[in-house]
């Protein structure tokens, strides 16, 4: 191949095809999607210790795709076949049009995964909104044991609450936040009576972008939480599509 002068090669991140598998009503507002196919568990399957994996679903024309970002939920390596839950939002947007459309024998394409690093901690303050829950419900189930804290989580209403798998020691909340109401998120961070040992706490929150700002002031300010130990993503924003604004708060 010849190149223009100072010009990179750029690799095309790999995509997977695959087909839906079966389609799971979690709740009236979130649709879980199991994917299969061909080598899917060895090419999904994330490093010991990874938490929040995640995938890119391609969408739409190949020389002008639309990429969304979905938390994989669960992967079955040994049967290839993975998990994905979709919120099925009142706005659609291709994603989530997608996650309300797709039947079995369905096809999508695929590309991932990417994780998250996760700071060993034995103390946790967790939050998430409806967009934020399917990330947290992954680290929940892959907590260590003996771990121990608090998870927040707010959804439209009480249809949308799910049993969760959670250390005896981690107590999850679930706070209503109907359409048009603002998040409570935030000020029960900020409220929280409880003064963790900042040197070993963990603060873990994915939510709307404005919601996730506030949080990490809170950590950052009132606990002293250090930047390795306060992951906080901003899963959505307000108004705006996916890749004009940072995931990171």
């Amino acid at each position: 191949m010849t190149q223009d002068s100072g010009a990179s090669e750029r690799t095309q991140p790999e995509e997977h095809r695959v087909v839906v598998l079966d389609t799971i009503e979690v709740t009236p507002l979130v649709r879980r999607l199991v994917f299969g196919g061909e080598r899917l568990g060895a090419a999904f399957t994330t490093p010991d210790g990874a938490h929040a994996p995640y995938l890119k679903l391609v969408l739409g024309a190949a020389e002008t795709p639309i990429i969304r970002t979905y938390s994989i939920r669960h992967l079955d390596a040994a049967r290839d076949e993975m998990q994905v839950d979709f919120v099925l939002h009142a706005e659609e947007g291709p994603g989530s049009a997608f996650g309300r459309s797709a039947r079995r024998g369905a096809t999508a394409r695929l590309r991932g995964p990417g994780h998250l690093a996760v700071a060993r901690c034995s103390d946790h303050r967790l939050f998430a909104d409806h967009c934020g829950l399917p990330a947290l419900a992954h680290l929940l189930e892959h907590l260590p044991p003996e771990a121990r804290g608090t998870a927040a989580i707010e959804v439209p209403d009480a249809s949308e609450i799910q049993t969760l798998r959670a250390p005896g020691g981690v107590a999850i909340t679930w706070l209503l936040r109907p359409p048009g109401a603002p998040s409570a998120l935030a000020d029960r961070f900020a409220s929280s009576p409880a003064e963790p040992d900042a040197r070993d706490l963990l603060v873990w929150a994915g939510a709307e972008a404005a919601i996730a700002r506030r949080v990490r002031a809170s950590a950052r300010t009132r606990w002293q939480v250090p930047p390795q130990r306060c992951q906080v993503l901003n899963y959505w924003r307000h108004g705006r599509a996916e890749g004009t604004f940072s995931f990171v708060a």
